[in-house]
This record gives structure tokens, C-alpha cells and sequence, in this order.
């Protein structure tokens, strides 16, 4: 049975198919406010990040950006393999890992995805979310920080211990969003102690 998700690009929707046997991929699109379809296919070539893909939920974490090059000079410093069937002037899509994703769109077009009077918040003091990822290893905190800084990214919060076995830093976004990153040992994740 194919797994489905449900994404948004340009003032179209794509509801995404991906069918385990033959890793083939239906994509049926419907513009919005007309409801009609007009595109639908069968995809065999998937991203490379997409073969032997698990049928597990997915994370895609949508942001804004005043500068999409900024971004994406960011988003490609910190590793990340830049998926090249969900970016277009608009919008840069970014494999984190199998099953995470970024998307991260031009403040405009993240607008108007937005309902209820809601607006982007770039450059705003309030935080609403902090992105946090696991490392495997406490070098693997310190790269991260090392590739941000290299990217373009800022500090937010130096590398510490805040208890016996666990190693974390933040690092700020060319938009200012945040991105965590922690490492625990074995013997702080089976006893922790904050």
C-alpha cells in the first residue's frame, strides 16, 4: 500500500505517493482554488536520499528566509544534500535525514501559506520553536557548531555540559532560526540526571 504526503510548492499542492515495491512515486497536483487535476505521473528516478526510504512519518520543518541564497549557502555548509525535485525559485527543500527535511521558502511565499491574519516572523525576539537534532558522538556537536559558523550561521548558544553526559550548542540561522544539537552518553540516557 503506498504511503502519502502532502506538500506545498508554488500556489499548487502535490499529494505525493510513494509505492514500496517499485520505489515509484505518483504525483497528482492540484492548483489551488481550483481543485481540478491537471498533472499526474509516475516518477522511477527518486533523490538519492529517497532509495530504500522507510514508510515512517516524516518531519518537514518549513521556515522563512529574506534571502534564499543565504539559505541555501547555509543549509549546504551544514552537510545537508539539497533535494532537488522540492526546490524552485520559491522554496530550497534539504534532506537532514531520512525521514527530516527543511523547507525553507521566501518570506513572501511562506506568507501565503499562512491563515487567521498570521505573518512571518523573521527578525522578530519572539521564539516560538527551537529545532534540535542528536549527534552521535560530542565531536559531532562541536562540527556542527564549526559548520554553521562557516556557513554563515551565528552562535546562540556555546557548547556546554549541563550535566554529567550530555553535550549540546546552538547556532543561529542566517534568519535567526535555531538549531540545537545534543549528544548524550549511553550511561546519561539510561540515568539522567538534569
Amino acid at each position: 500500500m503506498p504511503q502519502s504526503a502532502f506538500c506545498g510548492l508554488g500556489h499548487s499542492h502535490f499529494l505525493v505517493q510513494l509505492n514500496r515495491e517499485n520505489f515509484g512515486v505518483k504525483i497528482s497536483c492540484r492548483r489551488a482554488g481550483v481543485g481540478a487535476e491537471f498533472v499526474s505521473g509516475v516518477v522511477r528516478a527518486l533523490p538519492t536520499s529517497y532509495r530504500g526510504m522507510s514508510m515512517s512519518t516524516m518531519i518537514f520543518v518549513n521556515l522563512p528566509t529574506a534571502d534564499l541564497a543565504k539559505s541555501d549557502a547555509f543549509y549546504s555548509a551544514m552537510g545537508y544534500e539539497k533535494n532537488t525535485t522540492f526546490s524552485d525559485e520559491n522554496a530550497t527543500s534539504w534532506v537532514v535525514a531520512e525521514n527530516i527535511l527543511i523547507m525553507v521558502l521566501r518570506e513572501e511565499f511562506f506568507a501565503s501559506f499562512l491563515v487567521d491574519g498570521d505573518v512571518p516572523a523573521l527578525g522578530s525576539k519572539h521564539r516560538e520553536a527551537l529545532n534540535a537534532l542528536s549527534a552521535e558522538t560530542r565531536e559531532e556537536v562541536d562540527d556542527f557548531a564549526s559548520r554553521a559558523l562557516a556557513g554563515g550561521g551565528r552562535v546562540y548558544r556555546p557548547a556546554d555540559e549541563p550535566f554529567p553526559g550530555m553535550y549540546q550548542a546552538a547556532v543561529k540561522d542566517p534568519d535567526g532560526h535555531v538549531w540545537e544539537i545534543a549528544w548524550m552518553s549511553p550511561e546519561a540516557m539510561e540515568n539522567p540526571t538534569p
